[in-house]
């Protein structure tokens, strides 16, 4: 071996060897070769690539986002767009020196996979049993066993859930829905004539939502519009609900989108819900799902995949309640520097 590690900024010429590294560690064609992740600039602190006889074997980048705190209130570097070649050798040699740079500036503790923030690309697909669904993270498994290598272990674990259509609905759910109906609750499909306006409301509400989710971080509303304008062409409007009180106020939204790999069965992925967190508005997760989930199989779905749900969440109940059994499985790892 000849082993050595370059740090490389944006700006510099060279940054192609950072950006199209990838393109080279997997065969021609491959799906982590054709899914790519983008390299967010908010944040980013540092590129860094591990060539072998100046051919690069690996690459990572480092994110200080100021906003990311622990549950125990300390501040967390993250490492993202990971990439490497099967070779354990090599992901310790990088994930030790992007460790040995977080300790020069003084950090205690680092994250990954993280690309910065929970709104962009993070965790690790821990099996491989099933067939990639559209959106979710396409990782070689291998990826897991390099950081726990170097030192990582598990701070969070997440699942998907899949469901077949039923026409059972829990009693629960149905009072529920007619007691919201009665505080003059309406619901209604996402109106994409009025896209931008449409999302700049869920911006507002995603900040108040998820403020308690694990390792959340605010993003302002410009950021926010410009990485889901392009979600509109996705979106199945149709099977995308707002909420919104008597007074027209948003109070919930759950975005769904097809499985655009599954050729073989008509699957929808519920993959974003939020509601306000007001005692009041508890169990309006369940209706919109339940209001999603007759127009879906009325429609003609087989099969619905609950994406990406944290173990310790409030979304495991909402899955369970679909009848949702997990066959998706994800991590993410920390490590303190000592």
């Amino acid at each position: 071996m000849n082993l050595h590690i370059s740090e490389i900024s944006p700006d510099s010429p060279d940054f192609h060897l950072f950006r199209k590294g990838p393109e080279g560690l997997y065969l021609p064609g491959s799906q982590q070769q054709i899914n790519a992740e983008k390299i967010p600039a908010d944040f980013l602190t540092g590129c860094f690539i591990l060539t072998d006889r100046d051919k690069v074997v690996a690459r990572a980048s480092l994110y200080d986002n100021p906003y990311l705190r622990l549950p125990g209130g300390g501040h967390s570097l993250t490492i993202g767009n990971y990439e490497c070649v099967d070779q354990e050798d090599y992901a310790v040699r990088l994930l030790g020196f992007i460790t040995s740079v977080a300790k020069s500036r003084n950090y205690k503790y680092l994250i990954g996979p993280m690309n910065g923030s929970t709104w962009e690309a993070y965790r690790f697909p821990t099996d491989n049993t099933h067939l990639p669904f559209f959106l979710e993270p396409q990782q070689p498994l291998y990826y897991n066993d390099h950081f726990l290598k170097a030192g990582f272990s598990v701070i969070g674990n997440y699942y998907s859930s899949i469901a077949v259509p039923s026409n059972e609905v829990s009693p629960a759910v149905i009072a529920r829905s007619r007691a919201f109906r009665e505080m003059g609750v309406t619901f209604r499909p996402i109106d994409l004539n009025r896209y931008t306006d449409e999302l700049r409301r869920i911006h507002a509400l995603s900040g108040i939502a998820f403020a308690r989710n694990f390792l959340f971080t605010p993003i302002s509303e410009a950021a926010f519009l410009e990485k889901y304008a392009g979600m509109a062409r996705l979106l199945h409007p149709q099977l995308t609900i707002l909420a919104e009180d008597r007074d027209a106020n948003l109070i919930g939204f759950y975005f769904c989108i097809d499985d655009l790999l599954n050729k073989e069965r008509k699957t929808l992925i519920f993959k974003t819900l939020a509601r306000d967190p007001s005692p009041q508005w508890r169990g309006l997760g369940s209706v919109m799902g339940g209001i999603i989930y007759r127009k879906a199989i009325a429609m003609g779905y087989e099969a619905f995949i609950h994406a990406l749900i944290y173990d310790n969440g409030t979304s495991r109940k909402l899955s369970d309640n679909f009848g949702g059994k997990q066959f998706k499985t994800y991590a993410l790892y920390g490590k303190e520097i000592s």
